[in-house]
């Protein structure tokens, strides 16, 4: 069992606390928060990462027999969608994304998105050694737990930024600056949109040390309708050795346990159960005995929940 634990502002004796309950009930792993907040200063023109006082938290958690991994947020930031330059994503309408608060996603072909992923890459490989890192929202902009799962019978709404514009007409040859045009080069499309996410994977790699496995957060669908809504491409994830996590989150989609279990007999088409890691919403009780029959068949099970 794998825990994503979603600390903020915590005194280190409360974290030993939470992380001894934790390792009462069953997790044998932690993942934590790589970012802490991230701050805007000189009038909102720049922002400064703060990060979690990890080279603390790590071996506190190694002390007490419990394996630890790191959480990262890749493309999804409401400090920096604050910033006055920022260039937010753009709908099929050409109407730019508006920020709510709960999610703010930011585009990957954004070249201050881009900068920011790579700095906190940078950063968390100096980290002391690491059993998982976890990459969440490693993808274009997709807000699976409000967006209809649906999507059979229509268009997704992809991101038309200037920046992914620009670039899908650099690699096409063409000027293409109209969503119409660009439906009418949909295969392209596509296959662009998987290249970019899978090139951002890649240097993720590369940068990382190989001794952790990364993990890829993956929103509940299956494998087929996963690239048209976020560019990902979860078979060439496990081609290069990464774990996929699909984020079941049956209770709050008001699903049942079964509709989980379809999607992962898709997954189980063409890749094995050991590079499947579901992940499920953490149990409100605190108590972790009641998993679904189908999570004992796969290594490790991860929860998640927005407070502890």
């Amino acid at each position: 069992m794998i825990v994503k634990y979603p600390a903020q502002q915590i005194s280190q004796v409360h974290f030993q606390a939470e992380m001894q309950t934790l390792k009462q009930q069953g997790c044998q792993t932690v993942l934590l928060p790589v970012l802490r907040g991230e701050s805007i200063y000189r009038n909102r023109s720049a922002i400064r990462a703060r990060y979690q006082p990890l080279d603390d938290w790590i071996p506190m958690c190694r002390n007490i027999g419990l394996g630890v991994g790191v959480y990262l947020d890749c493309f999804q930031s409401w400090r920096l969608s604050q910033l006055d330059n920022f260039s937010p994503p753009v709908a099929a309408n050409g109407a730019a994304f508006v920020y709510q608060g709960e999610y703010a996603p930011l585009c990957p072909n954004d070249p201050a998105a881009m900068a920011r992923y790579y700095r906190i890459l940078h950063k968390i490989a100096t980290l002391p050694k690491l059993d998982f890192y976890y990459l969440e929202n490693l993808q274009f902009p997709f807000f699976w737990q409000r967006e209809d799962l649906d999507i059979q019978h229509r268009i997704p709404p992809f991101c038309y930024c200037p920046f992914c514009t620009t670039e899908f007409s650099s690699v096409v040859g063409e000027i293409i600056n109209s969503v119409d045009a660009i439906l009418k080069m949909m295969p392209e499309w596509l296959e662009w949109r998987t290249i970019a996410i899978l090139n951002l994977l890649l240097d993720a790699k590369e940068i990382l040390p190989e001794a952790a496995r990364i993990i890829v957060a993956v929103p509940p669908l299956g494998p087929i309708d996963i690239p048209f809504t976020t560019g990902q491409l979860p078979l060439a994830f496990t081609d290069e050795h990464c774990i996929i996590a699909p984020r079941l989150h049956f209770q709050s989609l008001d699903r049942s346990h079964l509709w989980a279990e379809d999607i992962l007999e898709q997954y189980q088409i063409d890749m094995r159960r050991n590079h499947i890691y579901p992940e499920l919403e953490m149990p409100q009780h605190g108590c972790f005995g009641d998993l679904p029959a189908w999570s004992r068949h796969y290594p490790h099970t991860i929860f998640s929940s927005p407070a502890f």
